[in-house]
């Protein structure tokens, strides 16, 4: 039997896979005792279930984090015969390299715990640097990197209509250019990025290279991981806008940040929209499409 358990009483990612599978769905009774440790328990009989987790790990990560990893262990010693973990969006996945030297790898201390807990896949959403994940853990727990890429243009079609070959599909950066790939070519349109420099101690982002980027059409698909402080995409819109692109769609896989509507008001971008993998003011695209594809019960 399959069952999905969500920590959330509304999980709208975990809701809408469950009438996608039309499997049962458990919501554990959880409270905080006065010290803010936490305490969680399944009344729901798991002997033999093959169970799906669905629980993203933003903020406050670390408390989310802990309280997956507490309710794997509890899953599997209530005779679940398997347990993945669907993690939409994944905790300091941005940590995923010492650049200064003597930093923490903040991405790979997570991959251990859950490499070390009863889940055996985690499934995660357009995780910042795929290529990060170690063999010493991608050999020992099965990971899923999926990009909502479906889902994307599941989303454009039902906003804006049909996609022509006025449009262009592009990335903020060198880094996120087969995210743009992708959904170019299952959109069957143009795509190219930008050029971004980060300074790794200051934080500071600046274009590289503005006037190379030759950009197909007078519509734009502005697409990129996650999104926080929202300057880098408020930066390339401003050139958008100057290089005389009549349509902008901003669209980010995870919103990390709750003032970006206020922020862009000024653009005139005509779509600014995530997906459901973190709460937000802008989070509006279903992953379920995208996600189907890669559970296997």
């Amino acid at each position: 039997m399959q069952t999905i358990i969500s920590l959330d009483k509304i999980n709208p990612v975990a809701q809408n896979l469950q009438r996608a599978l039309n499997c049962q769905l458990v919501v554990p009774e959880t409270k905080k005792f006065r010290d803010n440790e936490t305490y969680i328990r399944i009344k729901t009989d798991l002997s033999n279930h093959e169970v799906l987790i669905v629980q993203s790990l933003y903020y406050p990560q670390e408390f989310h984090l802990f309280q997956v990893l507490n309710l794997a262990y509890l899953i599997k010693r209530l005779g679940a015969t398997s347990i993945k973990l669907i993690a939409p969006y994944m905790c300091y996945s941005r940590a995923d390299r010492d650049i200064l030297g003597g930093e923490a790898v903040s991405l790979l201390t997570v991959l251990s715990l859950i490499k070390a807990s009863p889940i055996n896949e985690l499934i995660v959403v357009d995780l910042h640097n795929p290529s990060a994940i170690p063999d010493e853990i991608s050999k020992k727990l099965k990971i899923s990197n999926v990009l909502p890429t479906k889902s994307i243009k599941n989303f454009l079609s039902a906003t804006v209509g049909e996609i022509d070959s006025e449009w262009s599909v592009v990335a903020p950066d060198k880094g996120a250019e087969y995210r743009a790939k992708e959904l170019a070519e299952l959109l069957k349109i143009r795509y190219t990025s930008f050029e971004k420099h980060r300074d790794p101690i200051t934080g500071t982002v600046n274009l590289r290279n503005i006037d190379d980027v030759n950009i197909i059409g007078t519509k734009v698909i502005l697409i990129d991981d996650m999104v926080t402080t929202g300057n880098s995409l408020l930066q390339v819109v401003k050139i958008l806008k100057k290089k005389k692109i009549q349509k902008v769609c901003v669209i980010v896989t995870h919103s990390l940040t709750n003032n970006l509507i206020e922020k862009f008001q000024d653009t005139k971008i005509d779509i600014l929209a995530s997906t459901l993998s973190v709460p937000s003011e802008i989070s509006k695209i279903d992953i379920t499409p995208d996600l189907l594809d890669t559970i296997s019960f």
